[in-house]
């Protein structure tokens, strides 16, 4: 798998470097809200490259996995949403 799937957290705003420019910065999971003037969280799954160092902010909760195969890739177990 190249990819991870995950949600973000409230606790922590991960750079996307895939995405960032020198115009523009960007967090996983994470959107800007012009009106707002500020970054604010998104519920949509984000898909990430698979790299020690996103794998480690899965472990360590910085980024939530959003599916089974991401979390057995993190070593962490994978709770299923529950629908509202």
């Amino acid at each position: 798998m190249n990819t991870l799937k995950v949600k973000s957290v409230k606790k922590a705003m991960l750079p996307d470097f895939r995405a960032n420019s020198a115009a523009e910065m960007r967090f996983v999971g994470y959107s800007f809200d012009h009106e707002k003037q500020a970054f604010v969280m998104s519920s949509d799954v984000a898909e990430i490259p698979n790299t020690p160092e996103n794998r480690k902010a899965v472990k360590e909760g910085d980024l939530k996995a959003a599916d089974k195969e991401t979390a057995e890739l993190c070593g962490v177990d994978f709770k299923e949403e529950k629908s509202k």
